[in-house]
């Protein structure tokens, strides 16, 4: 990343602003192996004299996305023909992805695999085909709870759109680590816009008797650090911001500039929010260095899919699942056996195949 931000500040200037740095990629869709490279999208700073620049980046994504088109076509025309000779099991875990809203290749990869990794006679039993799918399902997504026992410092920050249930997760987040974890957690919030957030976090906060501040500018921010001498975890909630206004994204980032670097950005993001919008909000928040996503409100949504294709899209760590308005409960660390089961359902009865 760092040698990517150089190389966009030597073409477009020193004074150029970073809009987006993101991980994605290379290489078509559907090729679970490809290698990540990093994207910066950078405007030239105003007043900025044009400068006469090579666009092989333009010409080398424009070649891919040909390329991943025609690969796609090749993949939908091969399938067609092969998804009609598939056993019921596997007819059947391609129809509970679709009703999950994987997104269509990643359904079709799994589907493949099984294909070509089970035997004739596993493809017959339902429980093998499904313990296969939850297995790959699981490799493909990475999960940690970023806040552990150790009692080393840490600022934890969560971001997000309007509604995603940042205060709620800040107080869930914040009461699990000092009552399971041990930690001495403190809350700051910056939502001072939002109505009513401001009670809603003294509300939460004094709850679960854990310290609280409330900070409106960089300044307080820094004054609010310093005075939670005691806490060795600082959970900060910030106001909701909207992905497609850059303009509150960078005063995000100057509000959050007194925090050490070493913090920890996480995304908030509700679990019934379409996953092209999940997408749009990533790239927008990827400016504050994203360390992972907090997935809330997984029981508004019987769909699950589109967690695990933003995952796998982005390669995001998933930090966290909540469920419902109850403080500390109904808060868990992630897990990619959760996801596969929340996506997948029950395992159907059968013969108990290995899948090797």
């Amino acid at each position: 990343m760092p040698d990517a931000l150089a190389q966009a500040r030597d073409q477009m200037g020193p004074d150029a602003l970073v809009l987006t740095a993101r991980k994605v990629f290379d290489g078509p869709a559907w090729q679970v192996w490809r290698d990540p490279v990093f994207e910066v999208l950078v405007m030239p700073a105003a007043g900025a004299a044009a400068q006469p620049v090579e666009q092989p980046l333009a010409a080398k994504l424009a070649q891919d996305l040909a390329e991943v088109r025609a690969a796609l076509g090749q993949v939908a025309s091969q399938f067609e023909p092969a998804k009609a000779q598939w056993p019921d099991p596997l007819v059947a875990l391609h129809k509970q992805l679709q009703a999950q809203e994987v997104d269509p290749d990643l359904a079709l990869d799994i589907c493949a695999a099984a294909k070509e990794t089970l035997s004739p006679r596993a493809l017959l039993d339902g429980a093998a085909v499904h313990a296969f799918a939850a297995r790959h399902m699981l490799a493909q997504v990475r999960t940690a709870a970023v806040v552990e026992r150790s009692r080393r410092p840490q600022v934890v920050v969560l971001v997000g759109l309007t509604g995603a249930g940042k205060t709620t997760a800040a107080a869930k987040l914040a009461a699990h680590a000092q009552l399971v974890l041990g930690r001495k957690a403190a809350m700051i919030s910056l939502d001072t816009f939002g109505i009513g957030a401001i009670a809603q976090t003294r509300t939460l906060s004094e709850l679960m008797g854990l310290p609280h501040a409330l900070a409106y500018s960089a300044d307080e921010l820094a004054h609010a650090v310093r005075s939670q001498t005691s806490a060795d975890l600082l959970v900060v909630d910030t106001p909701a911001r909207n992905p497609h206004a850059a303009g509150q994204i960078a005063e995000l980032a100057e509000l959050l500039e007194p925090l050490p670097a070493e913090r920890i950005v996480l995304l908030v993001a509700s679990a019934a929010t379409k996953t092209s919008d999940q997408l749009v909000a990533m790239q927008a928040f990827s400016a504050l260095g994203l360390g992972g996503m907090v997935f809330t409100h997984l029981d508004e949504t019987a769909a699950h899919g589109g967690i695990f294709s933003l995952a796998c899209r982005t390669d995001s760590l998933l930090t966290y699942f909540s469920s419902g308005p109850n403080v500390p409960l109904q808060w868990e660390p992630a897990s990619g056996t959760h996801l596969a089961k929340l996506i997948l359902g029950d395992a159907p009865a059968g013969s108990g195949l290995g899948v090797g």
